[in-house]
């Protein structure tokens, strides 16, 4: 299938690459700008996508949930602008961390950190907005695959059968010699709670 996936789209976010295949609807992240076989993930995948600062939600989004603030992605700087504009004092950040996660049943998480090996910057410093340019990117990558999720028909549950409706059913079955008396028996006081 990697063989098959041709990059449309590239990002590159805290030393990773995010790739996707638009036409395939499939994208993957990789250290190794040029990966082997990397795992590939539909974008109906991401449940969701949160940026955090020291731990706290800055912003997210993902499939059935609107991104908060609908101004992320409007004009350029909106993220950064919407993080650092009211700080007066210039706080301490340990950690500045995208969190994806995928309905995947080999991986429900990936976590980005932009601070590693005890890196630390200062919110609105140079490196914060460093960081906070590739955040923005990332995060307008994953919500502009979770928008170009083909939009399913809602599922209308199949109407309730009643027992009666049932009994009939299994009457013509008997009838035409599908299943026999006793088998006919044994359904029709199921179906009655007898």
């Amino acid at each position: 299938l990697f063989n098959a996936f041709h990059v449309s789209r590239e990002v590159r976010a805290a030393g990773m690459y995010f790739r996707e295949d638009e036409k395939q609807e499939l994208w993957y992240v990789s250290r190794e700008k040029k990966p082997v076989n990397p795992t590939l993930y539909r974008y109906d995948e991401i449940v969701s996508f949160e940026l955090k600062e020291n731990g706290n939600a800055i912003t997210s989004g993902g499939l059935g949930r609107a991104v908060v603030g609908g101004v992320l992605f409007g004009g350029a700087g909106a993220v950064v602008g919407a993080v650092t504009g009211g700080k007066t004092t210039k706080q301490k950040l340990t950690s500045i961390d995208i969190s994806i996660s995928l309905s995947n049943s080999w991986r429900n998480l990936i976590e980005v950190n932009f601070l590693r090996n005890g890196e630390t910057c200062k919110s609105g410093g140079f490196f914060h907005g460093v960081h906070m340019q590739e955040a923005k990117a990332l995060m307008a990558f994953l919500s502009s695959m979770t928008g170009r999720v083909k939009k399913s028909q809602p599922v209308t549950p199949p109407a309730a059968v009643s027992a009666a409706d049932e009994l009939i059913k299994f009457k013509e079955l008997l009838d035409k010699g599908i299943i026999t008396e006793d088998e006919f028996q044994k359904k029709k006081k199921e179906l009655l709670g007898l």
